[in-house]
């Protein structure tokens, strides 16, 4: 398995974890995990980011990337993943 599909697997078993744990009103851990996935997810994408022949892998793995970071209340990281998905 390459090192982005890695960091993505890792990122999606995060935000799952964080969704459990939010059900069960552990917002602390649900908060940290979201933090977690939204770092790794970031990470995946920022290994793909310059090859646009990846797509549309390249530009999902941003938005997933944006999506957490809004979670994690990180507005401005989140639009400039979305930018880079949408150039």
């Amino acid at each position: 398995m390459s090192q982005i599909q890695e960091l993505h697997q890792q990122a999606m078993n995060l935000a799952e974890m964080a969704q459990v744990a939010k059900l069960r009103g552990d917002l602390p851990l649900a908060s940290q995990l979201s933090r977690q996935a939204f770092e790794q997810e970031r990470s995946a994408a920022e290994l793909i980011a310059g090859d646009l022949a990846a797509e549309p892998t390249r530009s999902v793995l941003h938005r997933s990337a944006a999506t957490l970071g809004i979670d994690c209340g990180e507005i401005h990281t989140a639009e400039r993943l979305i930018a880079i998905a949408l150039s």
